[in-house]
């Protein structure tokens, strides 16, 4: 059964800005937004899809790898078997990876 928060926990992921801002700061900020609620994004930029557990990293090598497959003579076919790929989606990969064979990722 799923689990659906309550107004309390709800409550709990905001902090009151009287708490964690100088007064000064507070009243410049309720002079824009008086009562209103305010997000306040990080000062970091998020990681792109992928780049923390490594998975934009292997499908580029994924990809490198049909391109350069391809550039050595499989058809659409074989790589669609192969990678459980339509061949829509092979070929977009092969047109938008830049590869030059040989490379350690190509297994001919």
């Amino acid at each position: 059964m799923p689990h659906h928060a309550t107004e309390t926990e709800i409550k709990l992921k905001y902090k009151n800005a009287k708490d964690v801002l100088p007064a000064e700061l507070l009243d410049a900020i309720q002079q824009y937004a008086d009562g209103e609620l305010l997000y306040i994004p990080k000062k970091t930029a998020r990681s792109a899809w992928g780049e923390k557990n490594g998975t934009r990293t292997e499908l580029q090598r994924r990809n490198r790898r049909i391109a350069c497959e391809y550039k050595h003579g499989k058809t659409l076919d074989e790589l669609s078997d192969r990678y459980c790929l339509s061949s829509d989606t092979l070929r977009k990969i092969i047109m938008n990876t830049s590869v030059s064979c040989c490379n350690k990722d190509c297994s001919k």
